[in-house]
């Protein structure tokens, strides 16, 4: 393909191209300068590059695909006029450096002189080499006008690294969340290739990423799966198979890069757990603090059966049909105006079953929604529970109690105050002020007489405002230190 740069047709006079082009450009006896203007400048076929051409959004090339001689992804068409708009023939300089080089006879350098045919100036741009990545500037000068356009190349990648979305624990016999591998690759220069689809043409497709177990990990290469060159991944339903609880699946990529070299990313892991709840370990809220009948989150935390977390895709049965129902109880709710929120005062478990990880949390616990009360103040929501387990004969009853405190929306917010000591007005020489933002504290005024060195302490009460004032009683010069808490001010002095 071929993009074409187009620029402005008729520039009246000389003085205008000199504003275009600064002082040094300086116009042929016979008038004929091109008119090279970059604030005319389009890239607007189909199968462009990205980019615009200027310093804060350069043309964008792929070393790997692009750096050969004959490359017409990278050919550049300027259009020269002279000043009255005709097309001319010219000799043009064309330059390039950085990342970038000019092909001129299927040879790449760093310039070169042509004559421009018929108005048309064609110019074939390439990266240095396959493995060159970084900045690059092609610049075309006709008649002392000049024009320059910016590139960035994209090099192989140099640097990869996997993110496994936070799962730290996988049910066995449960596939992963869907796409929360992700594999992020740079090259050289720090470029992100994985956010950039033509470079990843070039660089990451299926075939270019291989996977490796950890010594001693589980599972096999194949239980990471990819739906599409989109550089995220997915546990597969067999990375933990039965049998599996507490071991670790653990795998890390081998990239083969755009020229061949292998580039290895650390290992992601999981932990096996079971695959259905058997012990309810410990009930906790999402936030302390929420606004009048918003909404807050019981988390659930279940145990495996074999000290472990429940792992993602576990699955949480709150009322099997069984003699003995699972998870039965109740809760209490404090104080009795927080009942009016809810039909009943009697705890209802969710009658579907609850899968870790689909509902907002992806490890150890399932969660449920819970509206606060309409009334600013503290709150509690105590759980009791009969029976904790799924399997174990008999029942272990649970209690849980969840404190959590609405807050008053109209209650002014809190300004924080930076305690300081000041000298008082002309008038009152002999004052020092105290301002904190505590009222009613004890201030603790240290007084030293300069030419003594007797240290004296005095204590004042901070008044409602947080303030708090000692008056010199005495003559003579003294440094005046006051002290809160732990906190302790600068130091005035006050003479009298």
């Amino acid at each position: 393909m071929s993009i074409k740069k187009k620029f402005a047709t008729a520039v009246a006079t000389a003085g205008l191209l000199a504003g275009l082009f600064g002082s040094a450009f300086v116009p042929a006896a016979h008038a004929a300068a091109g008119v090279l203007d970059s604030t005319e400048t389009t890239f607007a076929e189909t199968d462009a590059l990205e980019g615009s051409g200027t310093s804060t959004a350069p043309l964008e090339l792929y070393a790997v695909t692009m750096a050969a001689a004959a490359e017409t992804d990278a050919t550049i068409t300027f259009d020269v006029e002279d000043s009255t708009g005709a097309n001319i023939t010219d000799v043009a300089t064309v330059s390039a450096s950085g990342a970038i080089e000019v092909i001129s006879g299927g040879a790449h350098v760093s310039s070169y002189s042509i004559a421009i045919a018929g108005g048309v100036l064609a110019v074939e741009v390439a990266a240095k080499t396959t493995s060159t990545s970084g900045t690059g500037t092609l610049t075309i000068t006709v008649n002392g006008g000049s024009e320059t356009v910016n590139y960035k190349v994209f090099g192989p990648v140099t640097a990869c690294t996997l993110e496994n979305g936070g799962l730290s624990k996988l049910a066995v016999g449960k596939a992963g969340a869907t796409d929360a591998i992700e594999l992020t690759c740079t090259d050289a220069s720090g470029y992100d290739i994985s956010g950039n689809a033509a470079a990843l043409a070039a660089e990451l497709d299926d075939d270019d990423v291989a996977w490796a177990l950890k010594s001693g990990s589980v599972g096999a290469v194949t239980d990471i799966t990819e739906a599409g060159d989109n550089q995220t991944f997915t546990f597969a339903l067999t990375a933990c198979d039965s049998g599996d609880e507490g071991d670790e699946y653990s795998v890390r990529a081998n990239i083969t890069n755009g020229v061949a070299a292998v580039v290895t990313t650390g290992y992601i892991a999981v932990t096996c757990t079971g695959a259905v709840a058997t012990e309810w370990t410990n009930v906790t809220l999402s936030a302390s603090t929420v606004a009048p009948g918003g909404t807050i989150y019981a988390y659930f935390h279940f145990d495996d059966g074999n000290g472990l977390g429940l792992g993602h895709g576990g699955v949480v049965d709150f009322a099997a049909a069984a003699a003995e129902p699972i998870f039965a109880g109740s809760r209490t709710l404090t104080p009795a105006a927080l009942l009016a929120i809810y039909t009943n005062s009697t705890f209802t478990f969710p009658a579907a079953d609850l899968v870790v990880g689909t509902a907002g949390e992806i490890n150890d616990v399932v969660r449920v929604a819970l509206t606060a009360a309409n009334t600013p103040g503290s709150y509690a929501l105590t759980i009791n529970v009969t029976d904790t387990d799924i399997v174990t004969a008999g029942t272990t009853a649970g209690e849980w109690t969840l404190q959590y405190t609405v807050t008053d929306p109209s209650a002014p917010a809190a300004v924080a105050v930076s305690p300081s000591i000041t000298k008082g007005p002309l008038g009152l020489k002999a004052t020092a002020t105290f301002g904190t933002s505590a009222a009613g504290k004890k201030i603790a005024f240290t007084v030293e007489n300069y030419a003594t060195g007797v240290v004296r302490t005095y204590y004042r009460k901070a008044s409602t405002a947080g303030v708090a004032s000692y008056t010199l009683r005495m003559r003579g010069t003294y440094e005046v230190t006051a002290v809160w808490g732990d906190y302790i001010t600068d130091t005035v002095v006050l003479k009298k």
